[in-house]
């Protein structure tokens, strides 16, 4: 997602500087989209009006937002997506440095990033909001913009990413009792065309049969994002049974040996279980 990120706004005009906590990918993604990358973050921090984050979870956004300085005047976009307290904690530490802190995590994959095509949800003070719409705009077809609380936008991620992550665990269980009955998967695509589920089925069934899926979204990401949603509902005294069982079924595939697969690869560990 940061690589397409870069892609995206390096194509716009902006003059991208690449810091990455493994050195070499920035430096190959510099000399393909004639950037730069720095060795060091503070080089990058000093040489840039706007600095945007696209790590993988809570303990990645942490590790490099306690190696900021004080940045008077400098934005930070985070569209990482994240729990709504690290969002907050972030928040607040990063203004107490000086710094401009929006929450930006988006809706799409990388070739919606590249495509400029994907929805972002833009949270914080309104300030820094404003500051920081000629960038989320360029890879943007659309912007929610949820005030100035920064969790809002960590919240409503969270949520979309609830339903896209469970959908998948319950298509691919209704895929194997279907197949089970020896049912063909074009049988299957034409009794849910015309509904509702006609897109979900056209898009996904495919994917989720499909064993060499490169990796666009990990399993193991996929199963942080449910608990991170349980977690959000749980500070609310909220009872959410389906997302935290679609938690422990993604917890589950991570632990054995799934964590690095797509997210779509979840048919495949449910079908290699076996009720004895």
């Amino acid at each position: 997602m940061g690589s397409a990120l870069a892609r995206r706004l390096s194509e716009a005009g902006f003059e991208i500087y690449l810091w990455n906590r493994t050195e070499e990918k920035a430096r190959r993604l510099a000399k393909d989209i004639g950037g730069f990358h720095v060795k060091d973050l503070l080089e990058g921090i000093q040489r840039c009006e706007a600095a945007i984050s696209f790590v993988s979870d809570d303990e990645a956004l942490l590790d490099v937002v306690m190696k900021i300085p004080r940045a008077d005047g400098l934005l930070f976009i985070n569209s990482a997506t994240i729990s709504p307290l690290t969002s907050q904690k972030v928040s607040e530490y990063l203004e107490s440095k000086g710094v401009c802190y929006v929450e930006a995590p988006v809706i799409g994959g990388p070739s919606a990033v590249e495509k400029g095509e994907v929805i972002t949800l833009v949270s914080g003070r309104k300030v820094c909001r404003n500051a920081s719409m000629s960038i989320i705009e360029k890879f943007s077809s659309e912007i929610i913009d949820l005030g100035d609380d920064p969790k809002r936008a960590q919240v409503l991620k969270l949520s979309f990413n609830s339903v896209l992550i469970s959908t998948l665990e319950v298509l691919s269980e209704a895929l194997l009792i279907s197949e089970e009955y020896n049912i063909p998967l074009e049988s299957i695509k034409k009794a849910f065309k015309n509904t509702v589920f006609e897109h979900i089925i056209s898009k996904y069934a495919d994917r989720l049969h499909r064993k060499d899926q490169k990796p666009s979204f990990r399993l193991s990401l996929a199963a942080k994002d449910l608990y991170d949603a349980l977690e959000a509902a749980r500070s609310r005294n909220l009872s959410v049974p389906l997302i935290s069982t679609a938690h422990s079924i993604y917890e589950l595939a991570s632990r054995y040996g799934f964590k690095d697969e797509d997210y779509s690869r979840i048919y495949w560990f449910l079908r290699g279980l076996k009720i004895s």
